[in-house]
């Protein structure tokens, strides 16, 4: 179909709905083809007996010669009145009202599962004012330590020893061995009951101080009693080099339930699992804004206005929110859904 062909189409309402979307989506873009529209329109309004109805009566079917000919003379009006608007100081035609959606994407979209990630990371630390905080559930200190950057430090006691009592009442109180600790997840083993993973690499004698990077490969250890004064050296020694701060994580893993921060955490966070936990808080909107979308399409204005208006406070602060107060927006100001455009 020729263009000609395409605006005698859309303007006799012959084109059909997806055809008529596209065409519609070209005019908020082409303002040459939004002029040639509109003189078209012109035209048929100023000579209607010079473009046939797109309905005809029983009677009137025979063929007629002149209807070529009269078409011919209607394209030679259209651009003649083209150059009319296109002389200087002419005001173009105004194109159809279209609202470009920026993320709201425009085919359907699967939501991505949502990866756990170990609740801890919203406010464990490693030590405080009454010393060193031990887990003791080494499934969880191993996630933890995966999902922070960090390595585990494993103190492996046996409750009646009297060196273990001592590095509890004494070593683990100071603040220098607390400051060394920050670097580490910790994790209190008894000797009596030790996971597999950590008998392995288990030194003689205890207490003794087992490291394992983050992938669960043993480093370093240490045995015996040892002061504050040697004890602290050898954690700096051990930790890894600028693990993300404690409070940057509990940061990044309690905006998981602030949609404004979504972006920012799965851009930047440093820890990977909180990233992928934010991407799908991400995409799960999207699959909702699309919905609503849809479901505003179908509805009365009044209707469409009440459901964007709720989703657009649901999604508050993503880009999907901002692209649903622009459909919004529209109906208020003409009382029917828009043409959507997605960018």
């Amino acid at each position: 179909m020729s263009r000609l062909e395409r605006i005698r189409a859309y303007v006799d309402g012959t084109l059909l709905p997806p055809e008529r979307n596209a065409f519609e989506a070209s005019l908020a873009r082409d303002g040459e083809l939004a002029r040639d529209v509109e003189t078209y329109r012109l035209v048929v309004a100023a000579t209607p007996e010079a473009v046939p109805s797109r309905t005809t009566r029983f009677e009137d079917l025979r063929p007629r010669r002149r209807v070529p000919l009269l078409v011919a003379a209607a394209l030679l009006l259209a651009s003649a009145a083209t150059l009319w608007f296109q002389r200087p100081g002419a005001e173009p035609p105004s194109p159809p009202p279209v609202v470009r959606l920026a993320a709201i994407p425009a085919r359907a979209v699967e939501p991505i599962e949502t990866p756990d990630w170990p609740r801890a990371l919203l406010d464990y630390v490693p030590s405080g004012p009454d010393g060193l905080h031990w887990l003791t559930d080494d499934r969880a200190a191993e996630e933890l330590a995966a999902a922070s950057g960090r390595r585990l430090l494993v103190f492996v006691h046996h409750k009646q020893c009297p060196y273990c009592l001592a590095y509890e009442k004494q070593v683990f109180r100071d603040p220098a061995v607390g400051a060394a600790a920050d670097a580490f997840v910790l994790l209190k083993l008894d000797v009596e009951r030790l996971p597999a993973w950590a008998a392995r690499h288990m030194p003689k004698g205890w207490p003794a101080f087992l490291v394992f990077d983050r992938n669960a490969r043993h480093l370093d250890d240490l045995t015996g009693r040892h002061d504050a004064a040697r004890f602290a050296p050898w954690l700096r020694r051990a930790a890894s080099a600028s693990p993300p701060a404690w409070t940057r994580l509990h940061s990044d893993a309690r905006g998981l339930t602030d949609p404004e921060r979504w972006q920012e955490i799965a851009r930047t966070s440093p820890s990977e699992v909180l990233r992928a936990a934010a991407a799908s808080c991400l995409q799960h909107a999207a699959v909702r804004a699309r919905g609503v979308l849809e479901d505003a399409r179908a509805a009365s204005p009044a209707v469409a206005k009440s459901v964007l208006a709720t989703a657009e406070d649901e999604l508050r602060g993503t880009p999907y929110a901002a692209d649903l107060a622009r459909v919004r927006r529209h109906i208020e100001a003409h009382g029917a859904f828009p043409t959507v455009v997605h960018e």
